[in-house]
């Protein structure tokens, strides 16, 4: 392994320029935009909570469909680190391995290496990605590993990268179908063998995974998509056609999307190009295959909402790799070497100013801060465990939480829950039961009767931020 690294990489002056340019972009942009993540880390976390621990199993969540090892990453890279900044190493440097992949793949085809990791770089709907850890930089990079493996004729490696994918994000199934047909008309036994259980693997992932969290498939829907999917859409996409009339539009939103416009035509010219000549970069073509599963997703259960734009890039990636074969890498040739390497300085320089001056354009942009400010308020709750810890000792308890601390909670003080219920108002509190909590975590803004809670048996406390207020019923903890 080490040998093959030094060969492919160390000794490579593009793809080590090619490595420390994508951490570069990357930096600048979180530098001049600040740190953030998507929703979905912070569910997926929570949801590891309910995965270890059976007391919390099947209740109510911020609602994603699970994803093992997203669950188990987010989950343990948080427990360990009470955040995310860690995350963000990870996704920034798997991603850089991915460019770095894609542009020794371009080189080994005679591909113009440059125009792919330009193409790749400004593409800021990606970098907003990988920066905010959504799953997605986690499952394509795999893609990317498998694709490449396969062209180079390594199934078996190829298949357990796209494998690996599904597990973080369902979609490369419908990559291994067609490898499975492509060996089966080969009459390759063995990789069929094997492709067929990777694809039994990750179909029941992908259809039964829900139960990882949730006991029934009724309590997944309730819980992760029926508050925000109405009837009349349900009654407008499931098993209808119209169910791919969103996903077509995310598409073309996409290929015009300014990011990506300037490589449609080179792309096309390329694609064909590496097509006519059976050149093995061709099998990057199957990268927006793994998209495939979200009109599916939407024409099964109506689910309009999870057809975005950003729910898969494999089409925007895709467009500077092809495009890199567009022109003809002889011609090249004309020009001094002196010329090349300043032409290539001078672009990639401007490449790190773009990203640096866009992260400072979107600052703010799903920023997210420990204080609960930003687009994803982040509420630490680090003070109310340690005081849960200590109170109750190895005992397990009732929690009563506001909706907006319910992942928080899970996140935080989830290890000691028997159950965790939540209250939307503060009209919804029943004093008359409230006592079978042993925990209560709600919004300071909410104006409750202090002494009926003394009176209880409660004791008020606040969080560092003084963004909630929470209330143990035990007669250890002092009054603040």
């Amino acid at each position: 392994m080490i040998k093959f690294l030094k060969t492919t990489y160390l000794d490579n002056k593009v793809l080590i320029l090619s490595f420390f340019v994508s951490i570069l972009c990357y930096v600048a942009y979180i530098i001049f935009r600040g740190f953030g993540w998507d929703g979905d880390s912070f569910i997926s976390a929570s949801q590891y909570q309910k995965l270890i621990g059976s007391d919390l199993y099947g209740i109510i969540d911020g609602g994603a469909h699970p994803k093992i090892f997203t669950v188990l990453l987010f989950g343990i890279i948080y427990q360990l680190s009470g955040g995310f900044y860690i995350l963000t190493i990870i996704s920034i440097l798997l991603n850089t391995l991915m460019i770095t992949t894609i542009i020794s793949w371009v080189r080994k085809e005679k591909g113009v290496w440059l125009i792919a990791l330009v193409g790749i770089l400004i593409n800021i709907p990606w970098t907003k990605i990988v920066v905010n850890c959504d799953n997605p930089a986690f499952s394509l990079p795999f893609i990317i590993f498998g694709l490449f493996y396969i062209s180079k004729d390594k199934i078996i490696e190829g298949t357990i990268y796209l494998v690996i994918s599904s597990l973080f994000r369902s979609g490369s199934e419908f990559i291994l179908v067609i490898i499975f047909i492509k060996q089966l008309f080969n009459l390759n036994i063995k990789n069929v063998i094997i492709i067929g259980f990777a694809i039994v693997l990750t179909a029941i992932h992908t259809y039964w995974g829900y139960l990882l969290i949730y006991p029934t498939k009724e309590l997944f829907w309730e819980l992760a998509w029926e508050f925000i999917t109405t009837p009349a859409n349900i009654a407008k996409y499931q098993y209808s056609y119209h169910a791919f009339i969103p996903y077509i539009v995310s598409i073309v939103i996409q290929l015009f999307y300014k990011y990506s416009i300037l490589f449609i035509i080179p792309a096309i010219l390329g694609g064909i190009k590496s097509v006519k000549n059976r050149s093995a970069i061709r099998y990057i073509l199957l990268l927006p295959v793994a998209s495939f599963l979200l009109p599916i997703s939407s024409f099964i259960y109506g689910t309009e909402h999870t057809i975005l734009e950003t729910k898969h890039m494999g089409y925007t990636l895709l467009l500077p790799v092809l495009a890199a074969f567009s022109i003809n890498n002889n011609m090249l040739n004309k020009f001094s070497a002196k010329s090349k390497n300043v032409f290539t300085i001078v672009i990639l320089s401007l490449v790190i100013f773009f990203s640096a001056i866009t992260g400072h354009i979107k600052h703010g942009d799903y920023e997210t801060n420990v204080n609960g400010t930003g687009k994803i308020g982040w509420i630490n709750l680090p003070m109310i465990k340690q005081d849960v810890k200590n109170t109750f000792s190895s005992n397990k308890i009732n929690i009563l939480t506001a909706y907006n601390y319910l992942t928080f909670a899970l996140l935080d003080v989830g290890q000691y829950a028997y159950n965790i219920d939540i209250v939307r108002k503060v009209n919804e509190l029943d004093f008359s039961t409230i006592n079978q909590y042993n925990l209560i975590i709600i919004p300071k803004t909410w104006k409750i009767d202090l002494k009926i809670m003394s009176d209880l048996g409660y004791m008020k406390k606040s969080n560092n931020n003084n963004s909630c207020i929470y209330f143990i019923l035990s007669d250890t903890v002092e009054y603040n």
